[in-house]
């Protein structure tokens, strides 16, 4: 059963990050649903926040294969994501 969940990551500041980690998802067959990507204090770190739907298992294995990158300094898995209002 899929549920939907949120990761949010801190990352360096670095080109192709964003490729890395989009790579990564669709390796795993994981479309992302919301997007939200944010400079932090100064532009050494970025902010990024993914929202999908996925298997527990494959979230887990997509989070481990994360964790292997270098620019990575932080993440934070959730399966309580909020739900993305759509207005006509």
């Amino acid at each position: 059963m899929k549920d939907t969940y949120m990761i949010s990551m801190v990352t360096e500041n670095k080109i192709r990050v964003l490729q890395r980690i989009a790579g990564i998802l669709a390796r795993n067959r994981l479309n992302i649903i919301h997007m939200n990507v944010q400079e932090m204090s100064g532009e050494e770190t970025s902010q990024l926040s993914l929202t999908f739907e996925s298997e527990e298992k494959t979230t887990m294995r997509v989070v481990q294969q994360l964790k292997r990158m270098i620019e990575l300094l932080e993440i934070n898995v959730s399966n309580q994501a909020p739900k993305i209002q759509q207005f006509p």
